[in-house]
């Protein structure tokens, strides 16, 4: 979807310079994909507004219990820093010895092979 920027670039930008808050809350009120979909949802009596409050509800739950655990987690051992840096480590996990070198773009034979990054 063809998305608006509500925020500045970075935390020095403000994104408040160059637009006014009447054209972002505008810009919100009138694009935002997200409730443009749910207005498309509920024209169209694909799902009732009702409904999709509880779901919403329910996501921003999950969310807050998500962010909850998250910051109650202690951060690992300096030993682990090297697992889990490709999304595949968790598949190959128990078949291969930890490998003592930061994996590099040869995955393959990095991980499945154990061979040091050329």
């Amino acid at each position: 979807m063809n998305t608006y920027r509500y925020h500045g670039h970075s935390m020095s930008d403000p994104g408040t310079t160059y637009r006014s808050r009447d054209e972002i809350a505008a810009t919100r009120s009138a694009r935002d994909p997200i409730e443009f979909i749910k207005k498309c949802m509920t024209e169209n009596n694909l799902v009732e507004m009702d409904d999709l409050k509880k779901k919403e509800k329910g996501l921003r739950k999950e969310v807050a219990d998500a962010t909850t655990r998250a910051k109650a987690f202690t951060a690992p051992p300096p030993e682990e820093l090297y697992n889990y840096v490709y999304a595949k480590d968790h598949l190959v996990r128990e078949s291969v010895e930890q490998v003592p070198f930061i994996r590099m773009p040869e995955i393959q034979d990095s991980i499945v092979n154990g061979v040091a990054p050329k």
